[in-house]
């Protein structure tokens, strides 16, 4: 019997060193604290049989209950082992705190039957359940070890938990062979019987099965120590943030460097999915090539933005690698990523002070080189015109010789915020060394749109700056403007030719600017100087609206007038609308022009009406730029409000390409002016690109013929046929019909019997002024009478 209890404690012991230190050596595997819960229940399983067999030779009551107790205590680990098995493999259902199962197992007890013998009766009920429960534990291992993806065969692991069940349950029914209490049944073997059978006391059987499933448990725990594919102390201490996922993305372990880098420990990221990490800078277009490449080659790698638990977000270099079975199927993916925020910081540095100049933070030569080359190609490939701009600052070196170098490094710094201050979003402004610099236009609509800015840049920079140790510096700066693809169709020919450009600027007297081009330099002054005139005239009230009549064909009637304007310069007389209307729609001087416009026509009606003349029809334009950047509909409703002009006669002339490139937006802009009770008509109709289904869809009262094609009448048959054509489908949309530039009678006799409905032209008068227009409807009045 000595020899018994000595292998009993040989076995507990070398269970407990093992259960207890294969988490301090195995980190990787999550599953070792699972099968020290079942070795617990071993030893304290053990210890009861231990208990039972020494109260079988001494019957003392305290004997007894210690044992009854252990033996209920001995299968709290085994509830809290299945239970962890349970949640390791079911995500959607989890069962709760293992001390549930303990109460519900002395509650089923308390209620057996055999209540007047407790401890039989609790001895049988556990000694049931331990057949039940010890098999569903042993046999849910396989799977959760399949889990933790050891390389043991799986016919080894099935063949020893089968073996450790069936001792378990052996030494479980000796036990109670061995007490005889209760009773068992007449049908299991007895004690003579396995006596008879082996010829070894059922006590030496019971043992040796009791020791044979606690040496199964320990191969179990050494085996999958043994058998585990990554390295603990690798896993543990890896410097790169290590995660195990399963085939879901599920988390399944990660390791000490992934909670440093992420704030994540184990408790907040096993069993949640790896979507906990997304940053939101990723598509799912970035994910789906992600997964092919895993799915193609077994693995993926590469820069992706993570979520740090604190929510920040940060760059890491992320490796990402499929582990198959012997069949080949994915049973896990490892990633390891390292945090790049430190290399990101240091490329950013390493590509700062190789494309920026340090001083100013400006991009330097090399960055502009490749930032020209490539616009110049989309310049190329659109159809469009790029400037760059090559200044040089006058009197610099003098700041310099006479406040020191720090001084003038101070000026730089303030010279380039002011030039950055006057570029678009899609500019560019380099800095070449020494007091130098180059501004690069993109997408101009026109040559002049550099000379503006020029203009501006050599303005803002003659201002006083204050610096460190002069508070009123002031220097100035000369431009050379070179255009591509005029002047040039590669970096070093439009750098050569913005130089020329340069010291034709110097030559002129410095604080001005000078394009590569004579001529170009001349025509951009002369358009600078005419807008700074428009601006004035506006200011001056030199513009002035003039009116053409709008005659009914049938009748010979003026019905109407359209609302042109005109400049008269001071200096050069009368200024033609090809002049300045176009620099007003780049200058948006034509928003204040057009509502200016719009004001005085209805101011004019309303006093006509008040006169006594009849009720007149007066178009006015609306430019595409105020139709799409203003609020007509507001606008319109103010000026009528003030000037009491009825909105009957109010008619809005819209461009065909106005309405075209605002499409989204059109028909809701024209119906609300259609509330008003304003009219509609569309000008120039035919010069665009506008089709009959979007014509249909907007609420126009009347179509304007543009004048191109009523030159062409009566010695252009297919001008001819064009204007037929327009007029009949105009009528079949229910729309009037309006001939622009009529000028003789051979044209009028075409619209007249092609049903044109209205005419405008110098065959009945040039635009007037409001005078010279309210003297010919007095006229129309006297004749009529």
């Amino acid at each position: 019997m000595e020899m018994i209890y000595l292998a009993y404690g040989l076995a507990f012991f070398m269970l407990g060193v093992v259960a207890f230190m294969l988490p301090k050596y195995n980190t990787t595997w999550h599953f070792a604290p699972h099968l020290s819960l079942l070795a617990a229940f071993s030893i304290l399983h053990g210890m009861v049989e231990f208990i039972e067999m020494q109260r079988l030779g001494d019957s003392a009551e305290w004997l007894t209950r210690l044992g009854g107790l252990l033996l209920l205590t001995s299968y709290l680990p085994l509830l809290e082992f299945a239970r962890r098995t349970w949640n390791s493999n079911q995500g959607s259902v989890r069962l709760p705190a293992p001390w549930v199962y303990g109460t519900a197992s002395f509650g089923v007890a308390a209620l057996t039957p055999w209540a007047a013998e407790p401890m039989a009766s609790t001895h049988f009920l556990v000694g049931a359940l331990a057949a039940l429960l010890t098999g569903v534990a042993l046999f849910a291992t396989p799977r959760a070890q399949g889990k933790i993806y050891t390389t043991l065969r799986n016919e080894v692991w099935l063949c020893i938990i089968v073996l450790a069940f069936i001792c378990y349950s052996l030494s479980t029914l000796f036990l109670f062979l061995l007490q005889n209490d209760p009773p068992l049944p007449t049908w299991l073997p007895t004690q003579a019987d396995f006596l008879a059978l082996f010829g070894i006391p059922v006590q030496l059987l019971q043992a040796a099965c009791a020791v044979a499933a606690t040496m199964g448990l320990v191969s179990l725990l050494l085996l999958a120590g043994k058998n585990s594919p990554i390295d603990a102390t690798a896993f543990g201490w890896s410097q790169e943030a290590i995660v195990i996922a399963d085939t879901n993305n599920v988390i399944l372990r990660v390791n000490k460097a992934f909670t440093e880098s992420t704030g994540y420990t184990a408790e907040d990221a096993v069993g949640h999915n790896m979507n906990l990490l997304k940053s939101g800078r990723h598509d799912d277009v970035f994910y789906n090539a992600m997964q092919e490449s895993i799915n193609h080659t077994g693995t993926w790698q590469g820069e992706i933005w993570d979520r740090r638990k604190n929510g920040e977000i940060y760059p890491s270099w992320l490796t990402l690698t499929a582990v198959k079975d012997a069949a080949g199927a994915v049973i896990y993916y490892v990633g390891t990523h390292l945090d790049i925020t430190q290399r990101k910081a240091v490329e950013e540095e390493m590509a700062r002070l190789a494309f920026y100049d340090p001083l100013t933070h400006l991009p330097n030569r090399l960055l502009l080189q490749e930032r020209l080359k490539q616009g110049i190609k989309v310049a190329r490939r659109e159809g469009k015109q790029l400037a760059l701009l090559m200044l040089d600052l006058d009197r610099f070196k003098a700041v310099n010789d006479s406040l020191g170098h720090l001084a003038g490094d101070e000026l730089l710094q303030q010279v380039a915020e002011r030039i950055t201050t006057r570029l678009r979003s899609v500019d560019m402004v380099a800095r070449l060394g020494g007091d130098e610099f180059i501004v690069l236009l993109e997408d101009i609509a026109y040559p002049e749109d550099a000379a503006r800015l020029a203009e501006e840049i050599v303005a803002d920079l003659s201002k006083p700056f204050g610096l460190t140790r002069s508070d009123d510096v002031r220097i100035g700066a000369s431009i050379g403007i070179s255009i591509y693809p005029q002047h040039g169709d590669s970096f070093e020919i439009l750098m050569d030719h913005a130089d020329k450009a340069l010291y034709q600027a110097k030559d002129l007297g410095r604080g001005c600017f000078a394009y590569f081009s004579a001529d170009l330099t001349i025509a951009a002054r002369e358009r600078i100087e005419l807008e700074s005139r428009l601006r004035r005239a506006v200011q001056q009230q030199e513009l002035h609206v003039f009116y053409q009549p709008q005659v009914d064909i049938a009748s010979g009637r003026i019905v109407g007038a359209e609302a042109l304007v005109r400049w008269q310069d001071p200096i050069e007389g009368w200024i033609p609308p090809f002049r300045f209307i176009p620099i007003a729609e780049e200058t948006s001087l034509i928003l204040e022009i057009g509502e200016w416009v719009l004001r005085e026509t209805c101011n004019q009606g309303q006093f006509w009406l008040a006169y006594g003349l009849p009720p007149l029809t007066l178009a006015v334009n609306v430019s595409p730029h105020q139709f799409r950047r203003s609020d007509i509909n507001a606008l319109v409703a103010k000026v009528l409000a003030e000037t009491g002009f009825p909105a009957k006669h109010l008619e809005l002339e819209i461009t065909e390409s106005g309405l075209m490139e605002n499409q989204e937006n059109a028909t809701g802009i024209l119906n609300c002016l259609r509330v008003q009770s304003i009219r509609l008509a569309i000008d120039d109709f035919g010069t665009g690109y506008s089709s009959l289904a979007y014509l249909k869809s907007f609420p126009l009262d009347v179509l304007k013929i543009d004048k191109r094609f009523i030159d062409d009448i009566p010695h252009s048959k297919d001008g001819m046929e064009i204007a037929a054509t327009i007029i009949a489908m105009a009528h079949t949309l229910g729309l009037k019909v309006l001939a622009e530039g009529v000028e003789t009678p051979e044209q009028l006799a075409f619209l007249q019997e092609k049903g044109c409905d209205m005419y405008q032209g110098f065959i009945k008068s040039r635009p007037l002024s409001a005078t010279e227009f309210a003297k010919l409807l007095h006229n129309q009045q006297r004749n009529e009478l």
